[in-house]
């Protein structure tokens, strides 16, 4: 293993939408919602496996720019909100992309 560096935007390689909690010791926000888990290609050569930060994973584009974020994954037993990093879209989808495109 090295240190890497990198930016803070990158492009959607791939993703899944997790519909079940995952099993201990990972943690989520209750009531469970199903989010996107994607691998996120970035500039630098480097390809990150991250949570994708959207109100509805199924909507999720491969190709999509995506931006880093950090948000709350949970709340723990004395209200401290856990943080965690995440991807965000940004801009046009790859969809609307190729409409202006034609």
């Amino acid at each position: 293993m090295e240190d890497a560096t990198f930016g803070p935007r990158g492009k959607l390689w791939s993703y899944s939408v997790q519909y079940y909690p995952p099993p201990p010791p990972a943690r989520y926000e209750e009531p469970y919602a199903p989010y996107a888990l994607g691998l996120v290609d970035l500039p630098e050569g480097l390809r990150v496996l991250a949570r994708i930060s959207t109100d509805n994973p199924e909507g999720t584009e491969v190709g999509a720019d995506v931006e880093l974020v950090l948000e709350k994954l949970y709340s723990d037993q004395d209200g401290n909100e856990v943080i965690t990093w995440k991807f965000r879209p940004i801009g046009p989808s790859p969809a609307e992309q190729r409409g202006r495109e034609r």
